[in-house]
């Protein structure tokens, strides 16, 4: 499971190191409150590969424990191992990188650019993840830019 703001990097990094993984995306302005409808979709995605020994990414904002939650029972009732990737930015560079996805031209952004009030909502909302919630590990992700191209850098740093 993914755990980060909208436009850390969440996308990019399945895409450079979890491209093999089975991507279940949760947009970020999904609305949770209705559970049920929450659940299937996890659930749905997982029982088309369930059979295929596959492994899965949940890529998404996954701010607090309650949401989190949902989908570790999920994995716990598929027998399912969880990990959690923290991406580790501050709201300032969040704002940087969602910038990022309508300005630079040079580089393919796999989620749309999000609106501000929502890498806020992240903030005010973020509840550390713990092994307490079940995960059998935690990575912590500093954010490290990897380049596409020499336009892609230029633009990343011209806008910072």
């Amino acid at each position: 499971m993914f755990v980060g703001p909208p436009g850390s990097g969440k996308s990019t990094f399945w895409k450079n190191y979890f491209y093999t993984y089975y991507r279940i995306i949760i947009e970020n302005n999904e609305k949770y409150d209705n559970q049920q409808n929450f659940l299937n979709k996890i659930k749905l995605e997982i029982e088309k590969t369930k059979n295929k020994s596959i492994s899965y990414v949940v890529d998404g904002i996954n701010s607090t424990k309650e949401h989190r939650k949902y989908i570790i029972d999920i994995a716990k009732e598929n027998n399912l191992p969880i990990r959690c990737f923290y991406f580790d930015v501050s709201q300032e560079l969040a704002f940087h990188l969602n910038a990022q996805i309508s300005k630079n031209k040079f580089r393919v952004h796999l989620s749309p650019k999000a609106n501000i009030q929502e890498i806020k909502k992240y903030f005010n909302d973020l509840e550390t993840p713990s092994l307490i919630e079940g995960f059998y590990e935690i990575i912590k992700i500093p954010f490290v830019p990897k380049f596409e191209n020499d336009k892609d850098k230029f633009e990343f740093l011209l806008l910072t």
